[in-house]
């Protein structure tokens, strides 16, 4: 009886160490488990392994470019705006029976030419005709505009800066230039010595046969001013020039 009972007892042990390693699988399936796992010790519970995590890549430091300096601008010169020769030519106006002189790279047109207005004013008998005076780059323009039918102006108070630029045919009237405080252009006309007052419209006189006649002068200028000064003087001997032809 005691036998029987210690063979059901040694039988029952070797069942349940069996059962043991059939639950728990091979030796080796435990072993590629633990390349994953790690059990906790005390609870038993797998604990997943840590990834090691790569290395960052610390970035290239990119070259900081370096600013170029920017040159200064450099000034452009101006042009100057003067005659190319000190030899001067002479032109005759015929119908005004005019002449003047003017430098060899100066032209003169004439244009808008007309009949006489025989109405009223001056009577002079012929065709009336504006003129052009003009530098070489036509920068600088002077114009004649002889009397047709107009009347006598009268008089204003001579700006300061006139200045006396030559002789008309009255030896009491001088021809002056002048600079025109509201408009800032220059002006020729006739003055009295003293330059206290000046002729209004701004205009010289000059003898058309035995008529003794006048004309208006208007000055126009585009250039740069530096070269005005420059110019200005070629263009008190252009206007003082003007005279009756012989």
């Amino acid at each position: 009886m005691i036998n029987k009972l210690f063979l059901i007892l040694i039988s029952c042990f070797a069942l349940t160490i069996f059962a043991a390693c059939t639950s728990n699988g091979s030796p080796a399936t435990l072993a590629d488990s633990n390349q994953s796992l790690i059990t906790d010790s005390a609870t038993g519970t797998p604990i997943p392994s840590q990834v090691t995590a790569e290395p960052t890549k610390t970035p290239i430091p990119t070259e900081t470019a370096v600013p170029t300096e920017t040159p200064p601008p450099t000034e452009t010169a101006v042009p100057t705006e003067t005659a190319t020769s000190s030899e001067s030519t002479t032109h005759i106006i015929d119908l005004y029976s005019l002449q003047l002189t003017l430098p060899p790279d100066w032209t003169i047109s004439e244009l808008n030419r007309r009949e006489e207005p025989t109405d009223w004013g001056l009577v002079l008998g012929h065709d009336c005709a504006d003129y052009t005076i003009a530098n070489s780059d036509t920068t600088l323009q002077i114009r004649l505009l002889p009397v047709c039918g107009m009347g006598e102006g009268a008089n204003f108070l001579c700006p300061s800066d006139t200045v006396i630029i030559g002789s008309s045919i009255h030896p009491d009237s001088p021809i002056v230039r002048f600079l025109d405080p509201y408009s800032q252009i220059y002006g020729y006309t006739e003055a009295y010595e003293d330059l206290t007052y000046c002729a209004d419209s701004p205009r010289i006189s000059y003898m058309d046969s035995d008529i003794n006649s006048y004309m208006l002068i208007e000055f126009d200028y585009t250039g740069h001013e530096t070269n005005l000064q420059q110019l200005l003087p070629i263009a008190d001997d252009v206007i003082g020039s003007i005279h009756s032809a012989p």
